[in-house]
């Protein structure tokens, strides 16, 4: 879940997620009435670290984060 703060409804945004394992997906869609939007990534394997990625495109926002499994 990304959620952009002050909330707001509307807002264009991107999430990626690349993980070492290969897998990769994105989104774009729009928040919802508390400023946020969902991408499901699934569990990966022991010592697969996935990066995500959520932008807002108009702001030209971006910010990366990274889980190990």
């Amino acid at each position: 879940t990304a959620q952009i703060n002050p909330a707001d409804e509307g807002v264009a945004i991107r999430i990626a997620v690349n993980g070492t394992d290969g897998y990769s997906n994105e989104l774009d869609t729009v928040t919802d009435g508390s400023g946020q939007a969902r991408l499901t990534i699934p569990g990966g394997a022991e010592g697969v670290v996935d990066t995500v990625t959520v932008t807002l495109p108009e702001q030209g926002v971006s910010q990366t984060v990274s889980y190990s499994f």
